[in-house]
């Protein structure tokens, strides 16, 4: 499921990218302007860019204020850092919570048989 919405932002992301260029805003026509900093060209270097803001919490979130679709990009932003962020770390920490449970309530009968 993580490497679904980390495909899925990714893609995004990748797209708009490939929109923005300092020219819109510059009169600059050899820069580009990009939303994952370090990585642009390939849709490998979204998925790294994407993983690396959700999972390890490397951004930076004045990137996606720029731009002709920085509405957009900052609405994506949010939305991908809660779900990556949030939503799948609390559903790790549940996972591993009950299993937890579950190695407790077998602890008595397991040392009462040992």
């Amino acid at each position: 499921m993580v490497l679904i919405v980390l495909l899925a932002f990714a893609s995004y992301f990748f797209v708009i990218n490939n929109n923005l260029y300092f020219s819109d805003y510059r009169n600059d026509d050899d820069e580009r302007f990009v939303y994952y900093e370090s990585y642009y060209g390939s849709v490998g270097d979204a998925i790294v860019s994407i993983y690396l803001m959700g999972a390890l919490g490397d951004f930076d979130s004045g990137l996606y204020k720029e731009g002709s679709d920085k509405y957009a990009a900052m609405t994506m932003f949010l939305l991908a850092t809660f779900i990556i962020a949030v939503v799948f770390m609390n559903m790790l920490i549940a996972i591993m919570g009950e299993t937890f449970g579950q190695v407790l309530e077998t602890a008595v009968e397991s040392g009462i048989r040992e």
